[in-house]
């Protein structure tokens, strides 16, 4: 009868819940950037008033003049954001690869930021605040266990869960 038994899932942190909508927050900003950005040039017919509107952005100076820059970063994103949502997706099925690929993509986005900072160029402080933290949250030991990532030599598999603050008992 045993042999009937279905293995036991294990139980999914409340970090990966964040995380994975985390992700999928990103992925829809970026495919809804990369659509309007790809939408905004002439590969696409429009009517006429979505027409003056492009074109007195671009008076503006909100858009390029180049229409092969704006759909090729279009196309950027909305790639970028299939990604998202594929990393998001195997995030939230605990994938491990899935925890490998995130940690990847957040250490890609620091290296970015940073880059951007010793260029001269500010990145936004909450999108450096924020892949730090992910990257914090991504390293907790009930994460990296659920994932089936290597635990550090200091931790234990059956470590009791911290003590909580204010606990009377």
């Amino acid at each position: 009868m045993s042999a009937l038994t279905k293995p036991v899932k294990p139980k999914r942190p409340f970090t990966i819940t964040f995380v994975a909508l985390w992700i999928f927050l990103a992925a829809l900003v970026d495919l809804f950037y990369g659509a309007l950005l790809f939408a905004s040039t002439d590969f696409i017919a429009k009517p006429p008033d979505a027409r003056i509107v492009i074109e007195q952005e671009r008076a503006a100076e909100i858009l390029s003049d180049n229409q092969w820059i704006d759909a090729a970063e279009g196309i950027l994103y909305m790639t970028l954001g299939v990604v998202q949502v594929v990393l998001g997706f195997s995030f939230w099925l605990l994938k491990r690869w899935a925890w490998v690929g995130v940690m990847t993509w957040q250490a890609l986005g620091l290296l970015v930021d940073l880059t951007g900072i010793l260029n001269g160029n500010s990145p936004p402080a909450a999108s450096l605040a924020l892949a730090i933290a992910l990257v914090f949250l991504l390293n907790q030991s009930s994460v990296r266990q659920v994932f089936g990532i290597r635990s550090l030599t200091n931790e234990s598999k059956n470590a009791p869960p911290p003590p909580r603050a204010f606990n009377s008992n």
